[in-house]
């Protein structure tokens, strides 16, 4: 056994443990001597009347001579260890004996220390005997060892094996003279320890080796061990290998590896600004949306650093807030200005104590709701500005604005609800994913809300802005851009016949595009047949003729007469707000032009869009 891989105190309780009445001496001692730990055997082998006498005096009295012992210890300072050496001493009561000395020597705290055991070769009457009681010592030894032990010959053959490995192999003694050291390797280490197996046979040694093992049920044990051969007169006689089982602990270790590189991606991709503070206002971590939002590396800094001097100070007080009340989340407003452009943020912060539990830090985030905020004041001027507009979609009003109202608070509700939830965890489990998925989830069905709320502002009220707009690349730009946020396969068609540019509002076929070819990829069937996207583009005298088709799961023939009413969802199945099909027909009717549907459900739909050609404006 390596001893260099074992702690010295568990060394001495497994010695005490198993070893204490064995009739072979073992003992631990200091490099100069000193002994430190041995049983009753070993002092009676050199002739000492009790374990304290044998304690007050050292292993020097366990050699015949100062040049026999020194060596001795070279030997053991080349090698690591030293095997079947053969010593003779003169005992406490002048005799002469002759004993065989196994030991190891062990690195501990910058120390070097001696362990091993002796037999008294003395009274055997002949080498047989000899053969017969180291057998027996070493098969005790091994037996009772809570590690693995294995000893294999150069074929590979299982020659000893003690019962903890038929314990963890799960094999029978009547099974080993067939098995292999390959049969119970794991496929995918049978390379490397093909290799290392070579070396070892050679003469190597191997510490801290890790390998995976095949029980004979299936079930696989990951071990970590050591690996030595055995070399009698210069011939291999053996590998001996001694592991321990870390199946429990690999897993305990991938598993919180695998769920912080979870939570880091996480942290890094929400679109929320996300932090982690001192207590001192020294900024920890920052997720990558945050350092993108203000420009900077984040960590290492203040807020002084950072903010003007009113936003510092709702900062230092919020801060002072959280740390005081562990228990509760601190919210707020900040209001961020910079070369003109104003940014409004909802934040929030909590105080939580790190990992050696004596320091509290401040977890924190911040929404950006500037569109939101922008959008509903710029509504509620045209309210006042285009009333006489207003009046035609005043039958549709009370329920938009009630819409538009749920979308976005409920969102910012998961949003806050999700977080406090996730801040009193104490353990990163599943149900923390669970959550954070959930708060992705409210994000993005907000930013969409926005978005064609957004689009839907614009379109009612900015004039027309025409221009050349290359389709083509609008349509390609457009299905990179959806298949870089949500990756997907599938076939993708572009076809375009004497309109590679057209004279149009860009921003409103953009528009009108992108929510097409997304409801396309969102609804794509999912029954094995190989989705299908395809876009064609064709003039027509002083018309450009469009068609977004597609053979995905289709709509209900009772519900095609709807799809373009305001805030309509085919089914509780659909993920969208309601308003993507609403605002393409409103942007065509502003654009003069008109739109149909034609679909079959299972089979897919095709919508058929005609505009007219536009004249280009003049300054």
């Amino acid at each position: 056994m390596n001893a260099n891989a074992i702690d010295l105190d568990n060394m001495l309780k497994f010695y005490d443990a198993i070893f204490q009445n064995s009739q072979t001496g073992m003992f631990v001692s200091r490099w100069d001597g000193k002994l430190i730990h041995c049983n009753d055997s070993f002092y009676k082998i050199f002739g000492f009347d009790s374990k304290e006498d044998i304690m007050n005096s050292s292993t020097w009295s366990c050699y015949e001579n100062a040049e026999e012992r020194n060596r001795y210890l070279n030997i053991l300072e080349l090698k690591g260890e030293v095997k079947n050496y053969i010593l003779s001493a003169v005992d406490q009561k002048g005799d002469k004996i002759l004993y065989e000395l196994n030991s190891n020597l062990i690195h501990h705290n910058d120390e070097k220390y001696i362990a091993g055991n002796v037999v008294e070769l003395t009274h055997l009457e002949n080498s047989k005997s000899k053969e017969a009681y180291q057998q027996k010592i070493y098969q005790d030894l091994f037996e009772n060892s809570l590690e693995i032990i294995q000893s294999f010959d150069a074929q590979g053959r299982l020659l000893f094996c003690n019962k903890t490995w038929h314990e963890k192999l799960e094999y029978s003694a009547a099974e080993i003279p067939g098995l292999n050291l390959f049969d119970i390797i794991a496929d995918t280490y049978k390379e490397h320890c093909v290799a290392m197996f070579m070396d070892v046979i050679a003469g190597k040694s191997f510490s801290n080796v890790e390998v995976e093992f095949v029980a004979k049920s299936g079930k696989r044990i990951m071990l970590e061990g050591n690996i030595v051969p055995l070399f009698v007169n210069g011939t291999l006689q053996a590998t001996h290998g001694f592991f321990r089982d870390i199946t429990d602990k690999k897993m305990a270790v991938d598993k919180a590896l695998e769920q912080e590189k979870l939570l880091s991606a996480i942290f890094d991709t929400l679109p929320i600004c996300l932090y982690v503070k001192s207590p001192g206002g020294v900024y920890l971590h920052a997720n990558r949306y945050m350092e993108n939002t203000l420009g900077r590396n984040l960590v290492g800094a203040k807020d002084e650093h950072i903010f003007e001097t009113e936003v510092c100070a709702v900062l230092k007080s919020t801060d002072s807030t959280a740390l005081e009340s562990p228990g509760n989340v601190v919210t707020f407003d900040i209001v961020l200005e910079n070369n003109e452009i104003v940014k409004n943020y909802i934040c929030g912060k909590k105080s939580f104590q790190n990992e050696d539990k004596n320091l509290n830090q401040i977890f924190g985030f911040a929404i950006d709701i500037t569109e939101t905020f922008q959008a509903n004041r710029k509504y509620n001027d045209d309210i006042t500005e285009k009333n006489k507009e207003l009046r035609k979609i005043n039958s549709e009003l009370d329920r938009f604005v009630y819409s538009v109202s749920h979308d976005l608070r409920s969102p910012l509700l998961s949003v806050k609800g999700l977080v406090n939830l996730i801040l009193g965890f104490d353990v990163l489990d599943s149900d923390i994913v669970n959550c954070l998925k959930l708060i992705e989830l409210s994000v993005d069905r907000l930013d969409a809300t926005i978005l064609d709320i957004l689009t839907y502002s614009r379109n009612s009220r900015t004039e027309l802005k025409v221009e050349s707009v290359n389709i083509r690349e609008v349509v390609e730009n457009t299905y990179n851009d959806l298949n870089l946020l949500n990756s997907f396969d599938i076939d993708f068609i572009v076809y375009i016949q004497d309109c590679e540019s057209i004279f149009t509002d860009k921003l409103r076929i953009q528009s009108v595009i992108r929510n097409l070819i997304s409801n396309s990829i969102k609804y794509r069937r999912e029954d094995g047949l190989r989705p299908l996207v395809k876009f064609t583009c064709i003039r027509k005298g002083d018309m450009y003729e469009f068609e977004i088709s597609d053979n995905g799961k289709g709509i209900a023939h009772e519900y095609q007469a709807k799809v373009f009413d305001m805030f309509f969802r085919a089914s509780t199945e659909s993920i969208g707000t309601g308003l993507g099909l609403y605002i393409v027909n409103e942007i065509v009717h502003k654009l003069g032009g008109n739109i149909s549907l034609l679909s079959e459900p299972g089979n897919g739909t095709s919508i058929r869009i005609s505009l007219p050609v536009l004249t280009p404006q003049t300054n």
